[in-house]
């Protein structure tokens, strides 16, 4: 498992990788399990037990739903949803934030060599209008009200 999968993933990101999205799921829903079994550890004990309160002092008892480690794995979960039509989620596929979606095409066709190191001053090139082209090859998902593009 990705070691990215012990922590949030948020969306605050300039990118995310499908991959780290699927493993911090994995993760979250390993966890659930962990907490449902810590419960059923604990209903074995009496009340009066000390090995009781001490269990049901350490931590959250349950995994509910106001839980943020809950509202993550809800968000998560919807968002792999969305991308369940996309071709490469399972080997890596790129979620590129909307407000940074521009500067992610320049870039990428900088650093893949279709365009010369050595413009003129005097040559300007439309980002924008660049970044809007490439759009029609992506779709838009939502992730916690923001916007990704992803192919």
């Amino acid at each position: 498992m990705s070691t990215i999968a012990n922590r949030s993933i948020d969306n605050f990101a300039d990118t995310l990788d499908s991959r780290d999205i699927i493993a911090r799921i994995e993760w979250l829903e390993e966890d659930r399990e962990t907490h449902a079994d810590s419960i059923a550890a604990a209903s074995e004990y009496a009340e009066e037990s000390p090995e009781y309160d001490a269990l049901m002092t350490t931590g959250r008892a349950d995994w509910d739903a106001t839980s943020p480690d809950a509202d993550e794995h809800a968000a998560l979960t919807a968002l792999a949803k969305e991308c369940e039509g996309v071709r490469d989620w399972g080997d890596g596929a790129q979620l590129i934030r909307a407000s940074y979606f521009t500067e992610y095409v320049q870039e990428m066709l900088e650093s893949c060599g279709d365009l010369p190191r050595d413009l003129s001053p005097c040559i300007h090139i439309d980002w924008e209008a660049t970044a809007r082209d490439f759009a029609h090859d992506y779709y838009s998902v939502e992730f916690g009200g923001v916007t990704y593009w992803v192919r």
